[in-house]
Formats: C-alpha cells, sequence, structure tokens
C-alpha cells in the first residue's frame, strides 16, 4: 500500500468513524493532493428550532430604535424594506430548504379609532381586537388572503393580545411554491399610543409551528412596555343633575357633560354607555349602537382553537380549510 493511499484510506475512516459532541465538531474545510484535511469547528449552522438560545439581540428601525428583541443566532435580522417600524427574520441557512418560505416580521403598525372601546374592559376591548386583526391581515396580504379567522384572545394586564390564523396563495412569495403557505398573526395593545405590535410568522404547513414557536419566544424577550393597564376606566358617577323637568314620569335618553348616555327612567338614571359607543336619535330619542358598536365577528373568531392538532394531515388543524 502507497503512503498516499494509506493517507486517503485513513482520512476516509476518520469521516465514516467520527463521532459529533460538543466542543468537538468535524468539519472538512480543505482539499488537498492526497484527500481532505480535518480540522475541528466550535459550531454548525442548522435551521432554527423553538429550543435554540435567544442570543443575539436587533433594535427595530424608524420610530421604534429604542426597543429591542432578542432572536437566535440561527436567524439573520433586518429592517424590512417595505414596512416601517419594523424588524424581518429569515433562516441562516434556508436556502434550499423549506424553511426558505418561512419569514417572521415584527412591526410597530399606525391604529386610530380604537382607544376608547379599549378603555371598557375586555369584554368591549374583544371584537375590537378580533376588527383590529382583520383589518390588518386583509391590509397586509389583500388577494394572496385565501382565508383567516382570530382566536386566544387575552387580557395581560398592561396589553391586550390576539392571535390569528392565516391561508394564503403560495404566489405570495416570488417564485413560490404550488402548494399553499400559512401564516399566524398575533396583535398587541398596548394603550393609547396610536401603534399596535404586530408580529407576523409565514411558512409553509410543514414548518409553521416551527417559526411560530420561535416568534413567540422571541416576543417574551422585547422590551416594550408602556406602563399602560387593561383595568376599565371607572364608569361615570352619578350625575347631580339629570336635566329632568320635574315630570318624574316621563323617561327619556340624554347626555352628560363628557358625552356619555344616560337613560332617566322617570325615577332615576342609568348609565347607558359611553359617547363612542352610540348616540341618542336626533328625532325619536331613542338609543342608538354606532355603527362600529356590538361589530358581529362570530365569523371571524374562534375560542381555543388548536391548529396543531395533526401537524401535516389536511383533515385537522390547518388542513381544515383545504381537505
Amino acid at each position: 500500500m502507497t503512503s498516499a493511499t494509506f493517507t486517503s484510506l485513513l482520512g476516509y475512516m476518520l469521516v465514516c468513524s467520527f463521532t459529533p459532541g460538543p466542543g468537538n465538531i468535524l468539519a472538512l474545510n480543505t482539499t488537498s493532493t492526497y484527500g481532505y484535511t480535518l480540522t475541528l469547528s466550535d459550531y454548525i449552522m442548522l435551521l432554527p428550532t423553538p429550543e435554540d438560545e435567544l442570543n443575539q439581540t436587533a433594535y427595530f428601525s424608524d420610530d421604534f430604535t429604542n426597543v429591542s428583541i432578542d432572536y437566535p443566532i440561527q436567524m439573520e435580522s433586518h429592517a424590512h424594506p417595505n414596512v416601517h417600524n419594523s424588524l424581518s427574520f429569515n433562516a441562516v441557512m434556508e436556502d434550499g430548504t423549506d424553511d426558505y418560505y418561512s419569514n417572521i416580521v415584527i412591526a410597530f403598525q399606525p391604529i386610530s379609532g380604537y382607544d376608547s372601546y379599549m378603555e371598557q374592559g375586555a369584554a368591549t376591548a374583544k371584537p375590537y381586537m378580533v376588527k383590529m386583526l382583520d383589518d390588518f391581515m386583509k391590509g397586509m396580504y389583500g388577494d394572496y388572503l385565501l382565508k383567516s379567522f382570530g382566536s386566544d384572545f387575552r387580557d395581560n394586564g398592561d396589553y391586550y393580545s390576539l392571535t390569528g390564523y392565516m391561508w394564503l396563495d403560495g404566489s405570495v412569495f416570488q417564485n413560490g411554491p404550488s402548494q399553499p403557505v400559512c401564516g399566524c398573526m398575533e396583535v398587541r395593545y398596548y394603550g393609547p399610543t396610536g401603534y399596535a405590535l404586530v408580529a407576523t410568522t409565514v411558512s409553509l404547513e410543514s414548518r409553521i409551528r416551527n417559526y411560530f414557536d420561535i416568534c413567540n419566544n422571541m416576543l417574551t424577550t422585547i422590551s416594550y412596555n408602556t406602563g399602560w393597564s387593561t383595568a376599565p376606566k371607572a364608569r361615570p358617577e352619578q350625575p347631580a343633575y339629570s336635566g329632568d323637568s320635574g315630570d318624574y314620569g316621563t323617561p327619556y335618553y340624554w347626555y352628560d357633560e363628557d358625552g356619555d348616555i344616560w337613560y332617566w327612567n322617570g325615577y332615576e338614571n342609568e348609565f347607558i354607555s359611553y359617547g363612542s359607543d352610540g348616540y341618542i336619535d336626533s328625532d325619536t330619542g331613542e338609543y342608538m349602537e354606532s355603527n362600529d358598536a356590538g361589530w358581529d365577528y362570530e365569523d371571524e373568531y374562534y375560542d381555543d382553537y388548536d391548529p396543531w392538532s395533526d401537524p401535516g394531515d389536511y383533515e385537522d388543524g390547518w388542513g381544515d380549510y383545504f381537505g
């Protein structure tokens, strides 16, 4: 056996018999005349998993540069070019894998018209969180959105959150897959700041839970806190003057000085609603709900939805829509 033959055989035996372990990862990095040169490496980059340590920190762009979030080294981050106040995350090793179609985007998005409803407690806030989520989904994905709904509304004490599930056309990606793409979106309301936090995960059905869990892990590290409380605004005190003309047998609706609506039943005042929720019809004197008050979200929200009931099976979970 020649020296060259023995050296090549030895290299082959080392590769076939080597067992990787912590701090002892084998990498083939150069080629010589007689075969491969073997070196030890501390780390080989793999696809991200929810078990990965969140050992990297990124800061948001534009108006939220003081807000940070942690993420795993297996992902890379950058400001999304088309989304203000955002961060976008992709797997470092996504090329050539199903994870090429996976992405996490977390952004602070402007909102208006919700604050008065969010101050009245969780029961009032819930339908408007569903409406907010629905507006974001349709606004961000348009015709690519095949189906969506919200679930898992939570009162977290210092913010409200709602998670939504989406089915998207594969063409949402350039040169996208032929199969539909799944998405998860969490919306958080932190108080009357003019913004909501929107965290969106998009992936193939086979990988969506992996990235959804990673996104949830990352959100536990976000440094954003406004000091707001979800506790409802106190109900107005019983007004000293009802506007009653003295006829105690004549009931009617009326506004107090804050624009809130009361009902004089002929003997005492009953609180009806905040002014943002309704109005008194000028012709009939009857109380009417505002157009948005009592928004029907029955078809847009499901309590305790479990998309992970049978991952990969189009008869359950995500596949309910396509089965």
